[in-house]
């Protein structure tokens, strides 16, 4: 199978929202291997569902509720296992809409990304603005918890420390200024920068 297109998918409340499936796949529908389970009624239009899932080892596990490894509705294990580098969700056949909680539990690593984007500053609540070099301006927010990235301008070095407002966080709203960077904070090594999924 070819790299680039291996993974694996998790299908959620398939044949009428009666049926699960875990799935290594190629994207060639006959050399898919997978586990189907009978788990009736795990979605439901009407009101949101908290799921998780996790992998590790080969083994892919999808389950109910708020807490990883509670409430466990199937678990496969892949006889040829691959590492899995990346995620994505979509809805295939239906409108959906995801909420997703991203684990960041560890500290913060220190390190910052721009997630490959210049002259762009992020509208979050300011937590200070100093005015200081660039490298003093992440030293500063790294040592903060609340703080989740900076907007900064080397044309007049004006740092603005950043922070998400109060309640669940569903966008970065971001917008073109010249001369501007939005840098956000990363966690687990540089797996996790907040600002680059949004």
């Amino acid at each position: 199978m070819a790299d680039s297109t291996l993974r694996y998918e998790i299908l959620i409340g398939g044949w009428g929202n009666r049926i699960t499936a875990l799935r290594r796949s190629d994207g060639n529908d006959t050399n898919n291997v997978s586990e189907k389970f009978n788990i009736d009624g795990l979605l439901d239009c009407n009101q949101y569902r908290l799921l998780w899932a996790s992998w590790e080892d080969g083994t892919i596990t999808l389950g109910t509720g708020g807490i990883i490894g509670q409430n466990v509705q199937c678990s496969w294990t892949d006889p040829n296992s691959f590492e899995v580098k990346s995620a994505g969700i979509y809805s295939r056949n239906y409108d959906g809409d995801w909420k997703i909680e991203i684990d960041v539990a560890d500290e913060s690593t220190g390190f910052f990304s721009n997630c490959n984007r210049n002259d762009n500053k992020a509208s979050l609540m300011n937590l200070d603005v100093v005015f200081t070099e660039k490298v003093r301006c992440i030293a500063i927010c790294a040592k903060m918890t609340d703080c989740v990235g900076i907007n900064y301008s080397s044309q007049i070095s004006r740092c603005e420390l950043l922070s998400f407002d109060p309640g669940l966080v569903t966008a970065i709203p971001q917008s073109m200024a010249l001369g501007w960077t939005y840098y956000t904070k990363c966690f687990r090594q540089k797996e996790v920068c907040i600002g680059c999924f949004f």
